[in-house]
């Protein structure tokens, strides 16, 4: 998944919204919200996790269709417009969140009727709110008294002759979180956070946060601002500009002349993530366009044209100079699906069209998929001359193969291809990995600055009973790869050696007999485990054969429309004797590979009952075999839950008495409840509490 599909899905709770405004059509944003997206999502679940569950094209395509037809119509370089244009869905709730954005604003703008609005459809779509409600109760501030008590210390700190009401200088935004995580020690409070973002660069970004209850002693100010008279660095510049002009494919051409200015009275260091980016950056002029030159209409007109491909969806464009040559560059984007690799996509990636400013002659149509951003927004020399200066694979070997035999000599020779293979990542941070072939031998990584130098180098420890899986994994690949014998001689390397946490005193304690000690051989086992679904979409994870009473057990892990779940096959009567659900983001690894009386009393003796009560509580609230969404599980929610034994204030307080562990609620819409276990680590008695 790029960088940009990461950075997207983080920000945009912080971003979206939606008010019920009609642009002319006979259904308001809020009402194809209501009426259409939300139905056709709950439609699509059946189970799954949070961004994990996204619209096919089909219905993106529909639902784009339904919001034009009502006159709501993205920009054309919108993430869910190029999606479409791609031909791939997107996640459920990025529909509703970029149209609300395009059209209503910033979320801290509405008022307490659409931030409830919104809380409710993100219930509805099924994500989790990540503290609470948005919406002050009646013994809460207003949304007006917390704005005027923010921008009264504000100017007692700033300045008491700021125009911070006015709307040309200042956009403010109220956020109001319920029951916020807040201070040091992470208790809880109803908290508001209150911020002016500057509408230019010649006026300074104002913030304030403080507690509901007592704002006169929590009150928390922040400001920021570019002074030219004053030493500023990169991160500094890099967040003011992305603070008042959003993603770079927005930015006007202003900005970026504005960037290219400013960039000139910092101090780039080789060793700064994207120094290359912003290097070219500040290599790269961003002129305003002369009388003689064609328009930035008529450049994306040409680069177009030039493209001809239907799949490739207009992103931005830039006019450019560089040694008295000035171009339009043009770029396009054609995603790739969600969570997949960007190989199964042959055309996806960046494309740039570079086109002559004045007579509007194609000179180059380039394509790359490392997702640069001084690829779009460099001229093709900058960016070439760029590149020329990196360290390349063949100079950095020896380097790392010196490094290595210099810090480690124990270690012997890197590139013997007896006990090692090798890699290299050169792009960002650029590393060469030697991977152990064998578990004499350890895995040893060599970084680098991107200046060519040797930044450090670490040796994996030896090889003991916690990291042993792990070295499974760099040795025979991903779990699901591994037929019974990698299993057996797991069991036998991992005889002699004493774990001392849970998954490697679960694999100690479980017994993996050959495959064929019994009649059920893995692939008929891996065929009656997709059976047990009743689904056509079923994938097999994992298949694992454990020992087991009268016979041993298949224990298989299956993918069913993203919902992960674990069947147990017996090898000799192919019954099926184990049913559970797998939480993707809950349920530790082992349950795949060993039985639940094995890690269950491991887990007792070790992390005891307060640890196991969380997933006791999902496992009956929302049996295998009932619908359920892990970031939404109505009156449960599972990030709440996974934090329950680090931080019990999230969701309950937790008391136990024994092996009985009281969950007490202390959040609204989250119940209380008694659980009660034996020795083994199996739950006798579960009862929900008023």
């Amino acid at each position: 998944m790029s960088k940009r599909l990461i950075g997207l899905v983080l920000a945009l709770v912080l971003l979206v919204g939606c008010v019920p405004v009609s642009a002319g059509g006979s259904m308001t944003v809020q009402e194809i919200v209501d009426q259409v997206v939300i139905p056709m999502a709950l439609e699509n679940d059946r189970g799954g996790t949070g961004f994990s569950r996204y619209f096919s094209y089909e219905d993106l395509a529909e639902i784009v269709r339904v919001f034009e037809e009502n006159g709501f119509v993205l920009p054309e370089n919108d993430v869910v417009m190029q999606f479409v244009t791609s031909g791939y869905g997107v996640p459920e709730g990025l529909v509703a969140e970029r149209y609300c954005q395009q059209f209503f604003g910033p979320f801290g703008t509405w008022t307490d009727e659409q931030q409830g609005w919104y809380d409710d459809l993100e219930v509805r779509l099924g994500h989790a709110e990540t503290f609470g409600s948005h919406v002050p109760g009646k013994d809460n501030m207003t949304r007006e008294e917390a704005v005027a008590w923010a921008l009264k210390k504000i100017r007692e700190e700033y300045g008491e002759d700021l125009p911070l009401e006015d709307p040309d200088i200042w956009q403010i935004t109220a956020m109001f979180i319920k029951d916020a995580p807040f201070g040091s020690d992470s208790h809880h409070e109803d908290e508001w956070s209150v911020f002016l973002t500057p509408k230019n660069l010649e006026h300074a970004r104002y913030g304030a946060t403080f507690v509901d209850r007592d704002p006169e002693n929590s009150t928390q100010l922040y400001s920021a601002f570019l002074d030219p008279e004053e030493p500023f660095t990169l991160n500094q510049l890099r967040n003011i500009f992305d603070i008042v002009y959003g993603v770079k494919k927005n930015w006007p051409q202003s900005a970026w002349q504005a960037y290219h200015e400013w960039l000139q009275k910092v101090e780039l260091n080789p060793s700064d993530y994207d120094y290359t980016d912003y290097l070219a950056f500040r290599m790269t002029g961003y002129p305003e366009s002369k009388a003689d030159e064609i328009s930035r209409e008529e450049a994306i007109r040409i680069a177009k044209k030039a493209m001809a491909n239907e799949r490739a969806s207009y992103n931005s464009a830039v006019l450019t100079e560089y040694e008295g040559e000035r171009t339009w560059l043009v770029s396009f984007l054609i995603e790739f699906p969600f969570f997949s690799s960007v190989d199964e996509d042959e055309e996806s990636g960046d494309y740039v069209v570079s086109i002559d400013s004045v007579t509007g002659e194609v000179r180059s149509l380039r394509m790359e998929r490392s997702y640069n951003p001084s690829f779009c927004y460099a001229p093709e020399k900058v960016y070439t001359e760029i590149q020329e200066m990196l360290p390349k694979e063949e100079d950095l070997l020896p380097l790392a193969v010196e490094a290595v035999r210099k810090k480690y000599p124990e270690a012997g020779d890197p590139l013997d291809e007896e006990n090692y293979s090798w890699f290299s990542g050169l792009s960002g941070y650029g590393f060469i990995k030697f991977t152990a072939r064998n578990l004499q031998h350890s895995n040893i990584e060599v970084r680098f600055k991107q200046n060519g130098k040797v930044d450090k180098v670490t040796m994996d420890p030896p090889v003991d009973g916690d990291n042993l899986f792990s070295r499974f994994y760099d040795l025979y690949g991903p779990m699901g790869k591994w037929d019974q014998t990698v299993w057996v001689q797991l069991e036998k390397d991992m005889k002699e050696l004493e774990p001392k946490e849970i998954l490697g005193k679960v694999i100690k304690a479980t017994h993996y007999p050959e495959e064929s000690s019994v009649s059920i051989k893995q692939e008929k086992a891996r065929e009656l485990g997709r059976e047990t679904t009743g689904k056509n979409m079923t994938e097999v994870n994992s298949c694992v054969l454990v020992d087991a009473q009268p016979h041993p057990v298949w224990i298989i892990e299956l993918l069913t429309e993203h919902t992960l779940s674990i069947v147990g096959i017996d090898a000799e009567t192919g019954e099926t004797v184990l049913s559970m659900p797998c939480r993707a983001d809950f349920s530790p690894r082992y349950i795949s590979f060993s039985l639940p009386e094995i890690w269950r009393k491991i887990e007792m003796e070790e992390k005891g009952p307060r640890y196991m009560a969380p997933a006791a509580i999902i496992d009956r609230v929302f049996p295998a075999d009932e619908e359920w969404r892990g970031y939404d599980l109505g009156d449960v929610d599972v990030t709440w839950m996974d934090y329950c034994y680090m931080n019990e204030g999230t969701a309950w307080r937790m008391e136990v008495d024994g092996l009985t562990v009281r969950c007490i609620s202390h959040r609204e819409g989250v119940k209380s409840y008694e659980v009660e276990f034996d020795q083994e680590g199996n739950v006798i008695r579960f009862e929900e509490k008023d």
